[in-house]
């Protein structure tokens, strides 16, 4: 959907004009959607695929529940699109991902992830006292020993930087109490970095499983598609 995000597609053909291969650029994703999405809008529909398929055996354990139970997925209030069947999408993808090549262990890893986001999402940053506004993380916070968990990092230190930075003066190095304000943009930017790279990661397997091998060290013959929402626009552009 190039309103998500662009891409450029090098279709690749053999010296007969036959198609035997094809790559892929993607370029501006749109990360903001990750975690805020307007009125009547979705987040990306991975999210409610899962949520669809929440007690099949691949999702079981990352304890999955309602679209509405999550703060990225329930924003714009349209958790449910007419004619759309999530749960038989999530099989197609799921069925896509393994004809990637893809092994069963990563197809669990990359859910793994996807929930982890899920649950970080909604895990609760706020003041510590009336007298600061240093960001804190309630120790009883449920969402967060789950979305570490599933990230492959320890609560502790997850909490401790979603709520500090770094600063390096010289060789000196200390932390910084940031505020809930600006912990709770540093939790979103988290999430989108970490989805960003996700879906950076399913391009390359994607192209791994298209790109055609190259005999002889020749060159293909190539077609471009370029496909990026509001490009056409431009007076004068710089793609070429």
């Amino acid at each position: 959907n190039s309103s998500r995000f662009g891409k450029y597609i090098e279709l690749q053909f053999s010296e007969e004009q036959v198609i035997v291969g094809a790559t892929m650029r993607t370029y501006l994703l749109e990360k903001s959607r990750v975690v805020h999405q307007a009125e009547n809008e979705r987040n990306y529909h991975i999210f409610y695929q899962m949520c669809a398929q929440a007690d099949s055996a691949l999702l079981a354990d990352l304890e999955i529940s309602e679209p509405d139970d999550f703060f990225i997925t329930k924003q714009g209030d349209a958790a449910v699109v007419p004619d759309v069947d999530d749960a038989e999408d999530f099989s197609a993808t799921t069925d896509a991902l393994r004809t990637l090549g893809l092994e069963e262990e990563r197809v669990a890893e990359l859910f793994r992830i996807l929930a982890g986001l899920m649950h970080l999402g909604n895990v609760e940053v706020r003041t510590r006292s009336k007298r600061t506004d240093d960001a804190i993380i309630p120790e009883d916070d449920t969402h967060l020993p789950v979305a570490a968990g599933l990230l492959g990092v320890e609560p502790s230190e997850l909490s401790k930087w979603a709520t500090h930075r770094k600063i390096q003066t010289g060789k000196e190095v200390f932390t910084k109490p940031l505020t809930a304000t600006d912990a709770g943009r540093a939790v979103h930017a988290f999430a989108k970095h970490i989805y960003a790279h996700v879906f950076d990661w399913i391009v390359a397997k994607v192209n791994a499983s298209l790109a055609a091998p190259h005999k002889g060290g020749k060159p293909l013959k190539t077609i471009g598609v370029l496909d990026i929402y509001g490009f056409e626009v431009f007076k004068v552009n710089s793609f070429e």
